[in-house]
């Protein structure tokens, strides 16, 4: 069944609810939020509880020390409403911007995880004594050409969200953007001439968690009191597939 399924279950929810699994890794929050956007403008939902969790460390072979540096298994719930939510911190979700260029598949992808070529009984054999066994496959990635993509697309990404919402860098509060790895997200900051105050890179404890990056990030700053009424903020999304998006959130 799909992980939806099991979270009505656990969580202890109603039968009378739709639940759906969305993959989409390091860009699955920004997907997620604009469904449930969607879901509640379209008026087939009024609450969406969109959970995002990966566990790439699965997926890591203890040799692979780059791989060890940067990603760590993480989760995050985010509650999307029709309505004001009486505690937390509520927020307007403003237009997406999307881009998808499936070329770079094999630039960050997990090998033997899926049907067009699953792990075989010799696959199984060779890491059989490995703590995870990789028996979910095994993660890759190309980190020169991954760090390409990223400063090509990324500062236009943020461009074209920008342009969407007719507003200037210095009109955003926070850009709070997946968090990769903290040297390409200084490298990008620079290049874009964003001040340090504005962009967050919130990475050193927690590391890459993928999909639940920038909820997590919105969250240490949520307890910071960093957010005001009236905040701009700009949340993006980039990696595997490749894939990219965002949009803009108005507390």
């Amino acid at each position: 069944p799909t992980t939806a399924c099991i979270m009505q279950k656990d969580l202890s929810l109603n039968n009378e609810i739709g639940a759906i699994d969305i993959l989409h890794g390091c860009t699955g929050w920004i997907y997620g939020i604009s469904i449930a956007k969607a879901l509640i403008t379209s008026k087939l939902g009024t609450n969406i509880l969109l959970i995002t969790a990966d566990v790439p460390t699965k997926v890591i072979h203890p040799i692979d020390a780059e791989l060890r540096a940067i990603f760590s298994d993480g989760a995050a719930a985010t509650l999307l409403s029709a309505e004001k939510i009486n505690s937390g911190i509520n927020s307007k979700i403003n237009d997406f911007v999307f881009g998808t260029d499936g070329s770079g598949e094999k630039n960050l992808w997990v090998e033997r995880s899926a049907t067009r070529k699953p792990a075989d009984i010799k696959w199984l054999e060779s890491y059989k004594d490995l703590p995870t066994k990789l028996v979910g496959g095994r993660l890759n990635m190309n980190s020169p050409k991954i760090f390409m993509f990223a400063l090509r697309k990324v500062p236009k990404l943020i461009k074209n969200i920008l342009k969407k919402h007719q507003l200037e860098k210095e009109d955003i509060d926070f850009f709070i953007l997946h968090q990769a790895n903290g040297t390409m997200l200084d490298f990008l900051r620079r290049r874009m001439k964003i001040p340090a105050e504005k962009f967050i890179i919130s990475i050193e404890n927690t590391g890459n968690t993928v999909s639940s990056s920038i909820p997590i990030a919105t969250k240490k700053l949520i307890e910071k009191k960093a957010f005001t009424r009236g905040n701009t903020i700009l949340v993006a999304g980039f990696g595997i597939g490749y894939s990219w998006g965002g949009t803009i959130l108005k507390i």
